[in-house]
């Protein structure tokens, strides 16, 4: 018999598996895979492995996995630490080692409770206060427990006395009391198995196995396999009708019947197994110790290594109990399904290839072709005949019992053969390369598929080119139902139906196949079995449906070389042996994956997982991340998401990546959405909603708007209260103004006034009358005119603000004339501006010089008789920009003598001109940016005597454009 063993996918360093040596495997109800290992607790998602550990752990290996109804799965050591994982972390909870004494306990967890057990005895602590409840010991020194086994009313426990109850209040209750022979530093398994109880023991003879025959009180022997007899076997499991006996060489797999247990087959032959659990795909978990873990997707799929050394090229049916393989060496097997073995062996004359084995059962015969010959192979008589005939051979179809359908590398033909192995070529069809032939015995008619197209020939050999549309069909195969259909596969284009030349289906991957690369087709009635780069799938001919197998179910259908239906076993040839499968076991109940979120990025910063999130409106970058747990889950697990509140449709992740990005979200409400589906079924899993919010900027948000809006009517109020004040203001600055103005009128009038004193004016009359008595008459009418110039000229300049300083110089030349005149012609004076360019553009307040002149011929030259002189000038400033200076230097008696005249005659006159000039300033400095500047210097010469007086005045100027 052949070696034989399920398929099973090795997981390796390859996989991210962190260690070789693994001792118990555990899915919990979240459909993760936890490993108790050598190196320590590892959790596997499908994707990747996870190290879990604590530092108060004494060593790393950790075993016996356990899921309590919180969800939290629990290991132990051999220290007699027990561990729990929760919320991330591997946590320590209590140490019994004072109890244990260093022994590998065997433990439960139930009601808040963690029982733990020795050869001695059993202890419960309460999972709260971590406090040892009770205990329940066995009361002889020898007399030495085996492992519990739990039930829904307490446990059951096999010692050297016998078997017992134990309650979980720890109370005992023996069911027999009879010893057990065992050899004491062993450990006894007692366990459940078709409803009966059995304990399986090591003594010092081997292990035994015994039936607890309660009725009868009695143990009964059952017989294990010889190859069992003094080996490890660390666990005994019933799962479904079967019992798995896992030990050291392998698992042993049958079930007890009578008094011996029924071997059906060994798994995993020659290795240390440690255990073996069934997930919730239907996946088989097993653990070793030195060769890591291996996964069994469908335990019903078995392989068959035919031990050879050359390839297996090629494999056809020879009758319902017999395959006929041929190598890559030229040899062809007959090999026997009965007893699992190669029958015989034949040598062909050419040690070439095999391409094709053609077996024509009316007359057994097999014809094979090969790259550099053909042969005819009797199985009658097991003799070859060399025939050329159809040498290369890309396909063959049997027409009848004297011709064949042949199709080389360059052409297509009719073959006709005789009694006596000759072969001849009766009819060309076509030279051109040819890659699928097929003869239709139901319409008689032949189809080649060639390098261009597909061609039908009818009975005549006419030919008619099949096309789909104007797209020519470039088949790879093809092959026949009971129901007529002609199917042809294709390299790239999928498979199609046809009957009587017209295309009843044609599938792609769109609509049913999983690949359009298609290797092997195979008629099974109405169904059809399609081998593809990617999986091998069933047509229902009928329900018109498709069921599909792909990697993860054990195959790898790119390895197919051929495939043969027998009965209801399916046969799949590989380059090593073949694969053999029941088809009604081949195809696994698909279950939902679940889908979580298993990560939440805000602004590329990872967040911890909550139910919902609040993102401020600058960091509006989400990141989700969801998984699927389960075996290979990232392959073959696709997404389905949307996000409500932003896009309502739905949106598919085929690349088995889990993770959507939104960047620069608005501010919104928004709720994401994912289901799981399987790749190859349209149901979705459990919906998981994320909702979360974009936060508007603070100046959108509503405390703000009425911040801003309370702060808008405060700004308004005050606008308004500012306005009025401003108002009120303007108002009364203008009034101030006209005031002001007013006052300037009234001191411009009186200073007017002052300046046409009468005595100015009676000098002046006295004047013209002397010229008048004279008669000097044209003295007297120029004085006359001068006078009447210069009050016309005082009139003008008093309703005006501003004058130029050449309208100020010329009134102050009429003045001065006068007052020379007057003085008949003993004062010389002088008006310099020649220091500015254009005099006329420079504005200074009106009548602001001349009651400085006024000054300084009334209190300084009148008083002197002769040598009277007055010098005027104007410039720039330049201490001070935008001012003026104006000098006003007189010769006169100096300020000292002037003042001790006026104190003589203060009782008779009052200074009006010098009090209203320097009241005039005031109210002038009020309404400029810059001040009128008055400085005043006493004049003395070299032998300290006053010499005159010098008025320095610095004027705010205005240019006029």
């Amino acid at each position: 018999m052949l070696a034989q063993q399920p398929v099973a996918i090795h997981l390796d360093e390859a996989d991210g598996l962190p260690d070789v040596e693994f001792y118990d495997v555990l899915e919990d109800s979240k459909g993760f895979i936890w490993l108790a290992a050598n190196k320590g607790l590892y959790r596997y998602d499908g994707k990747t492995f996870s190290y879990f550990s604590n530092k108060e752990q004494q060593g790393r290996s950790v075993f016996h996995l356990v899921e309590d109804d919180k969800g939290r799965v629990w290991c132990t050591n051999i220290m007699g630490q027990f561990l729990y994982y929760e919320d991330g972390a591997l946590h320590l909870f209590t140490e019994l080692n004072d109890f244990l004494k260093s022994e590998l306990a065997y433990y439960y967890v139930r009601d808040n409770t963690l029982y733990a057990s020795s050869i001695n005895g059993i202890v419960a602590v309460d999972l709260d206060t971590k406090e040892q409840r009770r205990d329940f010991t066995i009361a002889t020194s020898n007399n030495q427990m085996g492992a519990l086994t739990m039930q829904s009313d307490g446990f059951q426990v096999a010692s050297r006395n016998g078997v017992g109850r134990i309650s979980f209040d720890l109370e005992y209750t023996p069911i027999f009391d009879k010893e057990l022979d065992f050899a004491s530093p062993y450990r006894r398994l007692l366990f459940s198995h078709r409803n009966k109880d059995y304990i399986l023991l090591r003594t010092l003879d081997g292990n035994r196995l015994l039936y607890v025959d309660k009725l009868a009180q009695e143990y009964v022997e059952v017989a294990l396999p010889q190859g069992l007899a003094n080996r490890n076997i660390p666990r005994v499991k019933t799962i479904g009708d079967d019992l798995w006996i896992i030990s050291d060489i392998g698992i042993y797999k049958g079930q007890i019947e009578g008094s011996a247990f029924v071997l059906n087959e060994i798994l995993f032959e020659g290795i240390y197994t440690t255990q073996i659990n069934r997930d919730e795909g239907g996946n088989f978990w097993v653990t070793t110790i030195r060769d890591g873990v291996y996964v069994i997707p469908n335990i019903y799929l078995r392989q068959y290594d035919l031990n050879t050394d050359a390839a297996i090229t090629a494999m056809t049916k020879y009758n319902d109990s017999t395959l006929l393989f041929g190598t890559s060496t030229g040899t062809m097997m007959r090999y026997s399904l009965l007893n699992d073995s190669i029958a015989k062996t034949y040598t062909l004359q050419s040690g070439g290839i095999i391409n094709r084995i053609l077996y024509h059962k009316e007359r057994d015969l097999s014809y094979i072709s090969q790259w550099s010959t053909a042969s005819v192979f009797d199985h009658a008589q097991e003799i070859e005949f060399k025939s050329p005939a159809f040498r290369v051979s890309k396909d063959m179809s049997i027409i009848d019992n004297t011709h064949i359908l042949n199709g080389t590398y360059k052409h297509s033909a009719w073959l006709s053969f005789s009694d006596d192995h000759v072969i001849t070529e009766e009819k060309t069809l076509l030279y051109k390369r040819v890659y699928a032939t097929h003869y239709d015995r139901y319409n008689k008619v032949s189809y080649v598929g060639n390098l261009d197209h597909l061609r039908r020939y009818d009975e005549n050999f006419e030919s008619k080119i099949i096309r789909d549309t104007l797209d020519p069909i470039l088949a790879a195969t093809i092959q026949q139902t009971t129901d007529s259909i002609v199917w042809v596969a294709t390299y790239g284009a999928g498979l199609y139906g046809i009957k009587a030349d017209d295309i009843r289906f044609h599938y792609t991957a769109q609509n049913g196949l999983v690949s359009n690369d298609i290797t092997v087709i195979k008629p099974d009635g109405k169904d059809l079995w399609v081998v593809s780069d990617k999986s091998v799938q069933h047509f229902d001919g009928d329900l018109q449906k498709w069921q599909s197998l792909q990697s993860r179910d054990g195959l790898t259908p790119y390895q197919i070389v051929d495939m043969e239906i027998i009965g209801e076993q399916l046969y799949f040839a590989t380059k090593r042996g073949y694969l053999k499968v029941d088809k009604d076991k081949v195809f696994k109940e698909r279950f939902i994956p679940d889908v979580y979120i298993s990560g939440v990025q805000i602004a590329d910063v990872a967040q911890p997982l909550q139910l919902e999130y609040t993102l401020p409106y600058d960091k509006n970058k989400f990141s989700i991340d969801f998984h699927s747990n389960g075996f290979q889950s990232g392959a073959y697990t696709i997404y389905d998401y949307r996000l409500k509140g932003y896009d309502d449709q739905w949106q598919t992740l085929t690349n088995g990546l889990g993770n959507v990005v939104y960047n620069s979200l608005p501010a919104g409400d928004y709720t994401f959405e994912v289901a799981a589906k399987n790749t190859l079924d349209n149901p979705r899993g459990n919906l998981v909603r994320l909702p979360f919010t974009v936060a508007l900027p603070f100046w959108q948000q509503s405390w703000f708007l009425l911040l801003l809006y309370l702060g808008g009517l405060l700004v308004s109020v005050w606008l308004v209260w500012r306005r009025v004040r401003f108002r009120e203001s303007a108002k009364n600055n203008q009034l101030r103004e006209l005031a002001i103005e007013k006052q300037i009128t009234d001191l411009k009038l009186e200073n007017l006034r002052t300046q046409m004193n009468p005595h100015f004016i009676f000098n002046a009359l006295n004047s013209i009358q002397e010229y008048i008595v004279l008669n000097r008459k044209e003295e007297a009418s120029d004085y006359l005119g001068k006078f009447a110039d210069l009050i016309r000229t005082y009139l003008d300049h008093s309703s005006k603000g501003f004058i130029s300083v050449a309208e100020e110089c010329q009134c102050l030349d009429m003045y001065l004339e006068l007052e020379k005149l007057r003085f008949e012609e003993k004062l010389a004076y002088t008006i310099d501006m020649s220091k500015l360019s254009t005099p006329e553009r420079y504005e200074i307040p009106t009548m602001l010089v001349q009651p400085y002149v006024e000054n300084a011929i009334k209190h300084g030259l009148l008083h002197k008789k002769e040598d009277r002189e007055l010098f005027v000038s104007f410039k720039r400033s330049v201490d001070e920009s935008g001012k003026l200076t104006c000098v006003i230097r007189d010769n006169g008696i100096g300020r000292s003598k002037a003042k001790e005249l006026r104190a003589k005659r203060a009782r008779l006159h009052k200074a009006f001109a010098t009090r209203a000039t320097k009241l005039r300033l005031d109210l002038i400095n009020k309404n400029v940016p810059q001040e009128v500047g008055v400085r005043i210097q006493d004049l003395f010469d070299e032998q300290g005597q006053p010499k005159g007086t010098k008025v320095i005045l610095t004027i705010p100027y205005t240019l006029h454009t």
